[in-house]
C-alpha cells in the first residue's frame, strides 16, 4: 500500500476567478471556481485527490503571475531617515512586483519605498532600475510592489513575457 502524503500546491487564479488544479503526484486535473475563496482562506485549503494524497491548496490570485528567476542586484532605501540597502538576489518578478532575498541587517520595513537595480539574464544583460514599495517581510525575503506609474517597458516588458 503506497503512503499518503499530504502535498503543498500552489494554483494560480486567473482574473475570471476559475483555476486548474494538477495534482503533481498522479496528475489528475479539475477546472474549478476559486472566487469564493478570495480574500476568505488565510490557511491553505486541503482536498483529497483521487490518489489518495492530501493536496494542501495555495491559492494565488495575483493578476500577474511571476517569473522564478535568480538574479543580482542591490537595494536602497528612497527615505534619508531609513538605512536600508544592500546586495539582493531576485527569485521571482512581474509587471507589477518583485521578490527578493537579502543576506545582512539592512532589512527593509513594510511600507518602506526602495530603489531597486538589478541586471536581466538575457543576452544584453539589461540593466533596470525600479522604485517600489515593500509589502512583505519575512526571515530574509522581501516582497515588493512596483509603482503604479512604472510600467514595465522595452527589453524588460519582452523579458517578462519570454
Amino acid at each position: 500500500m503506497t503512503e499518503v502524503k499530504k502535498i503543498p500546491v500552489k494554483v494560480y487564479v486567473r482574473e475570471d476567478g476559475r483555476a486548474r488544479l494538477i495534482c503533481p503526484v498522479c496528475g489528475f486535473h479539475r477546472e474549478l471556481d476559486a472566487s469564493k475563496f478570495r480574500g476568505k482562506a488565510a490557511h491553505p485549503l486541503n482536498a483529497r485527490c483521487h490518489c489518495r494524497n492530501i493536496l494542501s491548496i495555495d491559492f494565488d490570485f495575483r493578476s500577474c503571475k511571476r517569473k522564478e528567476v535568480q538574479l543580482d542586484g542591490y537595494f536602497s532605501s528612497l527615505d534619508p531617515d531609513l538605512d536600508a540597502s544592500g546586495s539582493m538576489t531576485v527569485f521571482n518578478i512581474s509587471p507589477e512586483g518583485i521578490g527578493f532575498g537579502i543576506s545582512g541587517d539592512q532589512m527593509p520595513m513594510v511600507g518602506q519605498r526602495l530603489e531597486l537595480r538589478f541586471t536581466l539574464d538575457n543576452r544584453q544583460n539589461t540593466q533596470v532600475k525600479k522604485n517600489a514599495v515593500v509589502k512583505s517581510v519575512s526571515n530574509d525575503m522581501v516582497g515588493c510592489q512596483f509603482d503604479e506609474d512604472d510600467a514595465p517597458n522595452g527589453a524588460f516588458g519582452f523579458y517578462l513575457r519570454t
